[in-house]
Parts: C-alpha cells; sequence; structure tokens
C-alpha cells in the first residue's frame, strides 16, 4: 500500500532523474539554428530544441486541502526549500530569454498560499510572459487581485 510519504519519495527521485535528463539536454551544444519569429507570432512549427511550449512551476506546496492524491505531496505549510522571490524572479529571466517565450503555468500546491504570487504574476508578465495560475478547488479571495482582473 502506498502512503503519501511513499508516493512523495517515488515523485521525487523521478523529479531528480528529470531534473539530470534537462540539465544534459540544456547543456547540449549541438542543436540546429534558431529560426526568428516576429513578436507575438506562434510559429506553425516550434523548434522544441531551443524554447519549450510549456512551463509548468510549482510555486509552492503549501495547500488548505492536503490531498493524498495530490501528485504534488501537499501540505499545509510552504516547504523551506520553495524559491524565494527573487529567486523566482530570475527564472522568470531564465524562462524569458528562450527565442519563443513558453506559456507559464503557476500551479502548487495551491499557487495562492503564496504571498507575493500577485508580484510574481506582474514580473513575469512584465517580461513579456504569458502566465496561467491553477490554484487548488479551495476558496480563492474575491476579488482576485491579478494583472488584467478588472476588480
Amino acid at each position: 500500500m502506498l502512503t503519501s510519504n511513499s508516493t512523495c519519495g517515488i515523485l521525487a527521485s523521478r523529479l531528480k532523474e528529470n531534473r539530470i535528463l534537462f540539465s544534459s539536454m540544456w547543456n547540449d551544444q549541438a542543436s540546429a539554428p534558431v529560426v526568428p519569429q516576429p513578436a507575438g507570432a506562434y510559429p506553425a512549427r516550434r523548434d522544441f530544441t531551443h524554447s519549450p511550449l510549456l512551463v509548468f512551476y510549482e510555486l509552492t506546496r503549501a495547500c488548505d486541502l492536503v490531498c493524498l492524491h495530490c501528485r504534488a505531496c501537499s501540505q499545509r505549510e510552504p516547504a523551506p526549500d520553495e524559491l524565494s522571490t527573487a529567486q523566482s524572479r530570475k527564472l522568470f529571466e531564465q524562462i524569458a530569454a528562450f527565442p519563443v517565450s513558453p506559456l507559464v503555468v503557476l500551479t502548487g500546491g495551491d499557487p495562492f498560499k503564496r504571498r507575493d504570487l500577485t508580484d510574481l504574476v506582474t514580473y513575469a508578465t512584465g517580461l513579456g510572459l504569458e502566465v496561467a495560475v491553477t490554484p487548488s478547488a479551495s476558496v480563492v479571495p474575491s476579488p482576485v487581485p491579478l494583472p488584467g482582473n478588472p476588480t
């Protein structure tokens, strides 16, 4: 029988394997030339050797629901190793440097548990990134103070 802790351990080891794989792919210098695209244009065919289509950034594991089936291994409080606001901004800068900007999906846990969520969304969109937020099914504060959301 899998418990929440054993499932999280399995997921953590797979995540580590994927980070190693991603790191080796990222450092591969033999790649095809970049085809410039007009700003805001979506090419008919994307060159995934240079830019991903989507980037999922798990902002926090904190979530009020703490579902046992959660793939994020949610918990009531933020994990101590979560990226700070400054580190998150640096990550967004790196993502914005791709030749074709990917869609950034902010997920968790529950992204609304991050006090700096609105600042992060504002910063990322200011860099020209398209941002989506995928909250948990818990109550969302109203009105949600996000850029482009009239209050």
